[in-house]
C-alpha cells in the first residue's frame, strides 16, 4: 500500500505533536517513511522551510494551537514571557523574538528543541493555567516575569492591559485579566525576584480604564510633564440630552478632554462618530484635544505642547 503525505492545507500543517498525527493515522513509523522532519522529542513538520520560529503576528488561540506541540510532552513547564503576553493578547514589545518562551521548574525535564527557550523559575499554585490546551503562565504572573526584560513604562502599558475592564461590545471577555490585587499578591509573593523593583514602581503607576497603550504613554508623558493626573475614559454627560461621551484622558476640573486617534479613525464609519462626538465637547462646554501618532515622537514632546496650551487657556498653571 501507498501511503501519501497530506496535501497542503491538511490537517497536519506547520509544527505537529506525535500524538496529533497518530489522531489522524499517522504513526511515528509512518513519519519516518514520509520522511517528515523531527523537531525534537514528539515534534514534527513536514518540511524545515515550514517552521522557522513563531510566525509574526500570531496571537491568542493561534499561538496557543502553534506551540502546544512543543510542550505537550513536558510536564511541568508553561508559556511565559513573551509568548505568554502574545497568547493573552497584552501589548508587549517582543524586539523581534520568535523563540517560545516557557519556564521550566527544576523537576521538570529538558527542553532540548529549536525555537525553545526554557527559563528556571519558582512557579507558586494558581501561576499556571490552562489557555486552548496550553499550560501558561497566568496574566498577573506574565506581568511580574516581564518586569525584568522590559522598561518600566512598558510594564505600566501591559500591566494597565491586565486590569482593563472588557468592553462587551467589542470582545467576548467580560472580567479583566487580572486585578490590580492580584497583581500586588504575585509581587509579594516573590521578594528578591529579578525586576520585583520594577513592578512595586510599576503598581503604583497603574490605573483601570486605558484601552490602548498608546493612551497609557500619553499618561505617564502628561505626568512626567508635571499635569495634574488625568482620568482615564472617565463618563461626561451632555446636559439636557442624557448622551454621554468618555474622553480618552480627561482633565475634568478644567474640562479638557484628550482623544488619541489612531489609524482606524480614518475609516468612514469613524469619521463620522468622531463629528458626533465633537459635537458633545461643544454641547458641554468641554475642549477637545485630538492628537495622532505624530504627536507621540520625540518623547511626546508635540502632545505636551498641545495639551499644555489647553490647560493653560482654561486657567491652569504649573505649581513653582
Amino acid at each position: 500500500m501507498t501511503i501519501k503525505r497530506p496535501l497542503p492545507g491538511a490537517e497536519l500543517t506547520g509544527p505537529f505533536g506525535t500524538r496529533s498525527a497518530a489522531s489522524s493515522g499517522y504513526s511515528t513509523r509512518v513519519l519516518r517513511r514520509l520522511e517528515a522532519q523531527r523537531l525534537g522529542k514528539g515534534v514534527w513538520s513536514w518540511s524545515l522551510a515550514d517552521v522557522n520560529g513563531v510566525p509574526e503576528g500570531l496571537s491568542g488561540a493561534a499561538l496557543a494551537q502553534w506551540i502546544a506541540p512543543f510542550l505537550e510532552t513536558n510536564r511541568g513547564v508553561a508559556a511565559s514571557l513573551w509568548t505568554a503576553a502574545r497568547i493573552w493578547e497584552l501589548a508587549v514589545w517582543g524586539r523581534g523574538d520568535r523563540r517560545i518562551h516557557v519556564l521550566r521548574p527544576d523537576t521538570a525535564a529538558d527542553l532540548a528543541r529549536p525555537f525553545v527557550e526554557a527559563h528556571r523559575a519558582r512557579l507558586l499554585p494558581g501561576e499556571v493555567c490552562w489557555f486552548e490546551g496550553v499550560p501558561v503562565t497566568t496574566p498577573a504572573r506574565t506581568w511580574l516575569d516581564l518586569a525584568a526584560v522590559v522598561t518600566l513604562e512598558e510594564l505600566v502599558v501591559v500591566g494597565d492591559a491586565c486590569i482593563r475592564i472588557p468592553r462587551p461590545d467589542f470582545e467576548p471577555r467580560t472580567e479583566p485579566h487580572a486585578t490590580l490585587e492580584q497583581l500586588s499578591g504575585v509581587v509579594r509573593g516573590h521578594r528578591g525576584k529579578r525586576g520585583i523593583s520594577s513592578a512595586r514602581a510599576a503598581l503604583d503607576l497603574l490605573r483601570v480604564g486605558a484601552d490602548s497603550p498608546q493612551e497609557t504613554l500619553l499618561r505617564l508623558a502628561f505626568e512626567r510633564a508635571g499635569f495634574p493626573e488625568p482620568s482615564v475614559n472617565p463618563r461626561v454627560t451632555v446636559p439636557g440630552s442624557g448622551d454621554e461621551f468618555q474622553p480618552d484622558l480627561a482633565f475634568t476640573e478644567y474640562r479638557v478632554g484628550v482623544e488619541y486617534d489612531g489609524e482606524h479613525h480614518s475609516a468612514a464609519a469613524q469619521v463620522g462618530r468622531d463629528i458626533r462626538r465633537a459635537e458633545k465637547y461643544a454641547r458641554t462646554g468641554w475642549l477637545e484635544v485630538r492628537l495622532s501618532k505624530e504627536h507621540t515622537l520625540d518623547d511626546h514632546r508635540l502632545a505636551i505642547r498641545k495639551v499644555r496650551d489647553a490647560l493653560v487657556s482654561r486657567g491652569w498653571r504649573k505649581a513653582a
